[in-house]
């Protein structure tokens, strides 16, 4: 099942990487970690056929349909017998333990790709209780001492695979992010579209890199914009199709604590502190609760350690942007106000240049939303006088935003 790698840009230090882990210091277990659309099924299929020669046999399984690990695992253990096996343990105990012998035999490595699809939804790097096996099967790859190597991709990092770093040498992770200036041109140019140096640099900055961001907008760039990046670029429509999809995939996985933390971190549009955070929130949690979700969405690739605090990719917070507006807009046809009552539009406490860019980015569209459906409000406007009156008969709203 290992994808063919048609065009691949940059990541030479990474693939460097992987080739020194896997064969050079026999790493038993290596992730590939990044946020959807980063590239990490390419990276990994790259390094694949780079490292083929060093291993007796590869096997690539797509997690993506989300099948139980004893649905595979047969197969695995057939290829690995050369065909030879009559009869396979009925129990998933006893597959693992002949897959351990098959190990110590062979120099094998295994590539599991897409390793969130088997996650619990709710719990960040939690496997579902039906699928732990493979949490079985990653113990016997970090733990045992065998030939065999376990090469994983996942928009998450599994929990307790940071434990199993520190313990063993052998187990090691890499969290990729989007490709550099001249990887992303590289790009965007196979792709048709061909700007002005700084026009290009702006567009790969503005996407963070995200190669899947870059391919979408390329396109559109060369078909609608007719290749034209300065027009592109004063659009302020960055966020569509596939990008959006992966990203809904994600938001969908959070609990409301998450969610809400992802929303304020949109409306500071910086890096923003563990203590602002949770004074940003309308009911601040514990700081235990409120660690916990960071480490979570950090596991899901959603947030990233940056200088002064937490931080999102540029795609994230557009993404993020366009969710609130329209949210926000949602809550006032329905006259049934969450959202717009936890989270605060316009920050009083940020700082002049970020209170212009939430003016520009939240209200504004906002506003223009409102203005097409109820028309520009008048001193006497019946309906903004009805949304007051509204809020005014709930007390428990007296606190809020």
């Amino acid at each position: 099942e290992t994808p063919l790698v048609h065009q691949f840009y940059g990541r030479t230090v990474e693939i460097r990487q992987l080739e020194q882990w896997l064969v050079q210091d026999g790493c038993r277990m290596v992730a590939i970690l990044g946020i959807g659309g980063m590239g990490k099924t390419t990276l990994a299929a790259q390094a694949v056929h780079k490292i083929a020669d060093h291993f007796d046999t590869i096997i690539w399984r797509s997690l993506l349909n989300a099948p139980k690990l004893d649905e595979i695992l047969p197969s695995i253990l057939q290829i690995l017998s050369n065909q030879q096996l009559s009869e396979l343990p009925a129990l998933l105990d006893e597959q693992l333990a002949l897959l351990s012998v098959f190990l110590r035999q062979h120099k094998v490595l295994l590539v599991l790709d897409n390793l969130e699809s088997v996650f619990d939804e709710l719990q960040a790097g939690s496997f579902h209780k039906e699928y732990r096996g493979y949490e079985q099967l990653m113990r016997l790859f970090a733990a045992r001492d065998h030939q065999g190597h376990l090469l994983l991709t996942s928009r998450e990092r599994p929990q307790g695979y940071i434990r199993w770093e520190r313990d063993a040498s052998t187990v090691k992770s890499m969290r990729i992010g989007g490709l550099d200036k001249k990887a992303g041109k590289a790009l965007l140019q196979q792709r048709g579209v061909v700007g002005q140096m700084d026009e290009e640099e702006s567009l790969v900055q503005r996407y963070s890199g995200n190669p899947l961001a870059l391919k979408l907008v390329a396109d559109t760039v060369h078909e609608i914009f007719d290749g034209d990046v300065a027009e592109f670029l004063t659009d302020e429509t960055l966020v569509f199709d596939d990008v959006r999809t992966v990203l809904d995939q994600q938001f969908r996985r959070l609990s409301p604590l998450e969610q809400e933390i992802l929303f304020w971190m949109a409306v500071e549009r910086e890096a923003v502190a563990v203590s602002t955070l949770r004074s940003d929130l309308l009911h601040p949690p514990s700081i235990r609760d409120l660690l916990e979700a960071l480490r979570a969405l950090q596991r899901r690739s959603l947030i990233e350690k940056q200088e002064g605090g937490f931080g999102l990719q540029n795609v994230v917070i557009e993404y993020l942007t366009g969710r609130l507006i329209q949210a926000v807009v949602q809550e006032f046809e329905d006259g049934e106000f969450d959202l717009f009552h936890r989270i605060a539009l316009l920050k009083a406490q940020s700082k002049e240049y970020i209170r212009i860019s939430q003016a520009r980015l939240l209200l504004e569209p906002i506003g223009q939303r409102l203005f097409a459906r109820y028309g520009r409000p008048t001193a006497n406007d019946g309906v903004a006088a009805s949304f007051l009156d509204n809020l005014r008969t709930r007390p428990y709203l007296a606190s809020g935003y």
